[in-house]
């Protein structure tokens, strides 16, 4: 909060930025600004209703701003152009439509909630690999799942997996796949790449051309078959503060902030903070039991019981809603990367599982965005069209 200028707060109505609104709260800083992003009517994200909410609560002021993809496609490119290197992160959008909108006001510093998730555990897919073990001791269920009736909701319902339907529900018939992948595969690193992955090795060795397959690097994370611990969380977690973290969600939000004049801070990252929860039992710091159990009993109970829903942003409303376009720029004036057969697929069965392919046509989106402007440098009224 050491600023000589204006102070506002990225607020999602979400336990993490929630906690640093209590905070400041009891720091007395009311005067900060809260600035939230709606992204319209989809059902799927409720943020903006509830940034409103929990800023009333504590007598903050809040604005939020509406955000339409069709209105801002030019600033797509201008996204790109600021990242440098291809980043597939649909939460790009957000950040950076928010952060030009609160640049146009007297704010120079941002706070927001980034390194939460990585640093307690807040992603589903912790809870997942988690409970792996106890899905595998019901063999005939686990059966059961890959006939073509299998109702998904009942597999989101079961105890273990409670308050994260959204997650599972969103992905569909593909979604059930991987889960099952992970479910019966061995090893941690095959327990939690299902649930990461935007391509499975299968469909990289199908997308990518042959001539091109062996200038894809994969991340290493083969250390995680190693690891025989009976809580793999902790290094679940350690991993994606060094890669994810740093990689994805740091380097967009200080790019796409910066870009527009702002100074992105994230308390949740603050050096004591973090050697402090890493001294923890990972008990206390998964699933942010030690946030709960601390700023979160002062929090209301519709913030500490929502359901998580990350910075979502309605890709497959979007790609539905422009199929053509989508599917007219990845196959036209291409990179030559990517096998055309492959991509015809993906929108073939795209109603198949909307979200699952949505993301997978979103990263190809970007990848030839970024390969039309940085490797080809068509002139920017070029590159979209």
């Amino acid at each position: 909060m050491i600023s000589d200028v204006p102070v506002a707060l990225y607020l999602s109505g979400g336990l993490d930025s929630s906690s640093i609104l209590a905070t400041l709260n009891k720091l007395k800083a009311n005067k900060v600004m809260t600035y939230s992003i709606d992204v319209g009517d989809d059902k799927r994200t409720t943020d903006a209703f509830y940034a409103k909410k929990i800023a009333s609560h504590y007598g903050f002021e809040n604005k939020s701003f509406h955000y339409d993809f069709n209105d801002n496609i030019s600033s797509f490119l201008e996204i790109v152009s600021h990242l440098d290197e291809p980043l597939a992160d649909p939460a790009a959008l957000p950040t950076y439509f928010l952060s030009k909108e609160v640049a146009k006001t007297d704010t120079k510093v941002v706070l927001n909630g980034a390194g939460g998730d990585e640093l307690l555990g807040g992603y589903h897919h912790y809870k997942f690999v988690r409970n792996i073990k106890y899905l595998k001791l019901f063999p005939s269920f686990i059966s059961k799942c890959v006939t073509n009736n299998f109702d998904f909701s009942k597999l989101a319902s079961l105890p273990m997996f409670k308050s994260t339907d959204n997650y599972l529900l969103s992905y569909g018939n593909k979604g059930l796949e991987r889960f099952l992948d992970a479910t019966y595969s061995k090893g941690l690193l095959n327990n939690y790449t299902p649930f990461i992955s935007i391509f499975d090795a299968i469909e990289r060795h199908n997308l990518i051309k042959p001539s091109y397959f062996s200038d894809f690097k994969m991340h290493n994370l083969s250390n995680l078959n190693n690891i025989k611990l009976k809580d793999p969380t902790y290094h679940l977690l350690d991993s994606e503060m060094k890669q994810f973290l740093v990689d994805d969600v740091l380097t967009m939000t200080d790019s796409l902030t910066m870009a527009n004049s702002l100074e992105a801070r994230q308390p949740f990252l603050d050096t004591k903070l973090v050697s402090f929860v890493y001294s923890l039992p990972i008990k206390m710091r998964y699933n942010k039991g030690i946030l709960k159990n601390t700023i979160g009993k002062s929090l209301p109970g519709y913030i500490t019981k929502r359901k998580k829903e990350g910075f979502f942003m309605p890709i497959d409303t979007i790609i539905m809603n422009n199929l053509s376009f989508f599917k007219n720029f990845l196959f036209n004036n291409n990179s030559g990367i990517f096998n055309e057969w492959y991509i015809e697929k993906l929108f073939r069965n795209f109603n198949y599982s909307r979200f699952y392919y949505a993301r997978q046509i979103w990263t190809l989106f970007n990848f030839e965005v970024w390969h039309r402007f940085y490797i080809r440098e068509l002139k920017n009224s070029e590159v979209l069209n």
